[in-house]
């Protein structure tokens, strides 16, 4: 999360290119905790826990909370491409 607030900024700053590389970098955390949950649920379970919410296993909530996030950072992320020149 503190990643893509720091890409926001970054757009704010006109930085388009480091914001770009920021949500790409911000996906790919995402992805790779989706995956890791997947990988070995206890991990998923006890982090769960541990931010104080129900320890059941919620991995569909999971995907579909990602699946979301991805599609809005992607579309963010051809925008920053887009205004940082990488696609001209």
């Amino acid at each position: 999360m503190e990643i893509v607030v720091a890409a926001i900024a970054c757009y704010f700053q006109s930085q388009y290119s480091l914001a770009f590389w920021l949500v790409i970098l911000g996906i790919f955390y995402g992805l790779f905790g989706v995956a890791k949950s997947m990988i070995n649920p206890v991990w998923y379970s006890q982090r769960r826990t541990m931010a104080g919410l129900d320890a059941s296993n919620r991995m569909i909530a999971l995907i579909v909370t990602k699946t979301i996030t991805t599609v809005t950072l992607g579309a963010f992320a051809v925008r920053l491409a887009d205004l940082a020149g990488y696609l001209s």
